[in-house]
């Protein structure tokens, strides 16, 4: 679907390949980039991460990136991390930050004696990676790296180099003046009997329906309108796949669980910090590994993801509402609108559906419906307990110095082949 015009982002649209190489290459060295891969252990071990090592190891990305640093998760032992060693040993200057590690495990402990929520996940991951590549940039003479991280499930068939060039581009042209920058796709994937079918069932079912009640319900607050619209000016509000400016990426707090993206983006709210958008995809094409919903489990798949999601935004709605938020009769009618608003866009989509050729189920929308409908009252009955919630890792411009510099020990010991580079 088009961009639509907006206050809030720049939009890029699809970066043309060649020209982006060119700028790339003309700046590079003026704003070196770091890329970040956030992988379990079961996600580095398949065909996607398989497929992403050979398409960077065989592209000019590999010559045109600073470093490549993979955040390996979810592998307790020292072999799991050996393996992962040996898989992407085609990387130049790749370093893998071991999160299982004994002395990880140590370092976790103490930073947990002061407050910091390192709670397992994307999220920690993520945070670990920021860290890391502040202390690298130290180590390496101070050029502060840019960087962009994707995921590491990304089907074969929708990963080009186009889609790590599309997030450098607006972050090393000077011309772009752009601090963050957020892909941007359209979710179709297809099923094992070969149909086509639209994906991003928490984006399309849960997430634009949930902003559209939002704004209903909090009609007169104007700041929550505001803020609703701000999110309407992404195309895809929990693409994974992001970058950010030296400055921004040493001074954003990390939020640990499924909020992670929706948590960014609600800090960059009402700051300077300059926001783009660009087009991802093989042949504008996207897909990666599909979560379970778990209808019957709210506290897996994507019944928890949506209500994690659904608490972030409440939560900063509440720093902006305060106790307005904290209306029964409010949340009441919040599920309404959110029921009214799901049906008017399912019904937009089979619409879509049918025009395209896709394959479409209504029925098995509405059940979805329904179960998110569970996901938002599970989020709003957290929420009232604790409407400030649990605070974010702080940025690592904020963080006790010494723990990004044990960090870098630790990741610099089991990577021994590593070479520190003075730019």
């Amino acid at each position: 679907m088009p961009f639509k015009p907006d206050r809030f982002t720049k939009n890029f649209g699809s970066i043309d390949l060649e020209k982006a190489i060119e700028i790339i290459e003309t700046h590079i060295k003026d704003q070196p980039v770091t890329l970040f891969l956030p992988a379990t252990y079961n996600d580095a071990t398949n065909e996607s991460m398989d497929n992403i090592v050979k398409t960077i190891s065989e592209s000019r990305i590999n010559k045109l990136l600073n470093r490549i640093i993979i955040g390996l998760d979810q592998a307790p032992t020292k072999k799991q991390y050996e393996e992962i060693v040996r898989r992407t040993s085609s990387l130049e200057n790749r370093i893998i930050m071991w999160t299982d590690a004994p002395e990880m495990k140590r370092l976790y402990k103490k930073m947990r004696s002061e407050k910091l929520n390192l709670k397992p996940g994307k999220g920690r991951n993520v945070w670990l990676g920021l860290g890391l590549k502040y202390q690298l940039d130290i180590l390496e003479g101070g050029r502060a790296n840019a960087i962009i991280l994707h995921d590491c499930d990304i089907r074969p068939e929708t990963y080009d180099e186009n889609i790590i060039l599309s997030l450098m581009y607006p972050l090393v042209n000077p011309k772009a003046d752009v601090h963050f920058v957020k892909a941007a796709y359209e979710r179709i994937t297809t099923d094992q009997k070969g149909r086509k079918k639209f994906a991003g069932r928490v984006v399309r079912l849960h997430l634009i329906p949930l902003i559209g009640a939002l704004e209903r319900t909090y009609k007169d607050i104007s700041r929550v309108g505001e803020f609703m619209n701000y999110l309407r000016s992404f195309e895809y509000l929990l693409s994974g796949e992001f970058g950010m400016s030296p400055e921004l990426a040493d001074r954003i707090p990390v939020q640990t669980d499924w909020g992670l993206e929706i948590g960014t983006l609600g800090f960059l709210f009402k700051t300077p910090y300059k926001i783009a958008q660009v087009r991802i995809g093989k042949n504008n094409v996207y897909d990666h590994k599909h979560s379970e919903v778990s209808p019957s489990n709210p506290r897996k798949g994507l019944n928890l993801m949506a209500c994690e999601v659904t608490k972030t935004i409440l939560r900063k709605l509440y720093s902006l509402a305060s106790e307005r938020m904290l209306s029964d009769e409010k949340f009441q009618a919040l599920l309404t609108y959110y029921m009214n608003e799901g049906n008017t866009q399912i019904d937009k989509y089979f619409e879509i559906s049918q025009a395209r050729g896709l394959d479409y189920s209504a029925l098995e929308e509405r059940k979805m419906l329904t179960v998110f409908k569970k996901s938002i009252i599970n989020a709003i009955n957290e929420f009232k307990k604790n409407p400030g919630g649990i605070k974010p890792l702080p940025s690592w411009y904020d963080a006790n110095p010494k723990y990004r510099k044990e960090l870098a020990d630790i990741v610099l010991f089991y990577n021994k082949d590593y070479t520190l580079r003075k730019l």
